[in-house]
């Protein structure tokens, strides 16, 4: 929770600084974006679990092959 109101700040700073213009809504403003970055976590998270199936089945392919060769 804490870092994705870190990220939502930080990308408040970042429209500060790249010079747009000032928001008329800043909570609505600041709710969508905490929206997307939530979206954006569970993507990640879900990327992070299939790459770990992936690997653990490599590995695992690997290693019966492995075990099958020194038979």
């Amino acid at each position: 929770m804490e870092d994705a109101l870190q990220q939502v700040r930080l990308k408040l700073l970042q429209r500060r600084t790249q010079g747009a213009e000032p928001l008329r809504g800043v909570a609505a403003w600041s709710a969508v974006v905490a929206s997307r970055v939530a979206v954006d976590w569970h993507r990640s998270r879900r990327r992070q679990q299939r790459l770990a199936e992936r690997l653990l089945a490599i590995t695992v392919a690997e290693h019966s092959t492995a075990s099958s060769r020194v038979k």
